[in-house]
């Protein structure tokens, strides 16, 4: 009988956690914000940062990329004087950050960088002072002490989830959306990110 009933425990847990974790899975993301200071910025504007749609995945129904895109919609605001460069998947070796930079510098505006993985974020020289990206997903299944399996980053937890000061530069990594492999969240909540930019030579707003 005490076997039966830690295996009948440990059947209940199991369904518990994935039946959690597919729920954090197809919950409405979080709206997580930035403020940031963007050197060639004449005024301020709003971004809103979404990543790793994956909409072909049962966790993301028509219905819920639809709800989705109206709470953009709810946040977004005007675009402004910006340059931006784009980078494919670094992490499959589909990214040429060389041809990108020398596209970008020919372009007049504040500069930022579009990447689908945080890697690229270790070489950006220091013109290039912001770069938002998604790809790992926050770890998308994070364990009590024990953490992430993978961020699916040549770097791990470094560029793994949230924002990033490093060297002058500002990177934004976004949990994202949607899921890979299994339908399920753990400990990395789906969310979009709300980022104001401003002048750098303005001064921040008074909190």
């Amino acid at each position: 009988m005490t076997v039966r009933r830690a295996l009948l425990g440990l059947l209940l847990l199991a369904v518990a956690v994935i039946g959690w974790g597919y729920w954090t899975a197809i919950s409405d993301p979080v709206v997580r914000r930035a403020e940031i200071a963007l050197p060639g910025l004449e005024s301020g504007l709003r971004l809103v940062l979404i990543s790793d749609i994956h909409s072909a995945e049962p966790d993301m129904p028509a219905e819920r990329l639809e709800r989705i895109v109206a709470q953009i919609n709810s946040e977004a605001a005007r675009v402004g004087p910006l340059a931006i460069g784009g980078l494919d998947d670094d992490f499959i070796h589909r990214s040429d950050l060389t041809a990108t930079l020398a596209k970008l510098r020919r372009l007049e505006g504040a500069r930022l960088l579009l990447s689908h993985s945080p890697d690229p974020f270790a070489d950006l020289p220091a013109d290039i002072p912001l770069m938002l990206a998604g790809h790992t997903h926050c770890g998308q299944l994070r364990f009590p002490l024990v953490g992430a399996f993978t961020y699916e980053s040549r770097y791990g937890a470094r560029f793994g989830c949230g924002r990033i000061d490093e060297g002058g530069k500002t990177l934004i990594v976004s949990a994202g959306l949607g899921t890979s492999v299994l339908p399920l969240r753990l400990g990395a909540v789906p969310d979009l990110w709300l980022i104001e930019l401003r002048s750098a030579q303005a001064r921040p707003p008074r909190r």
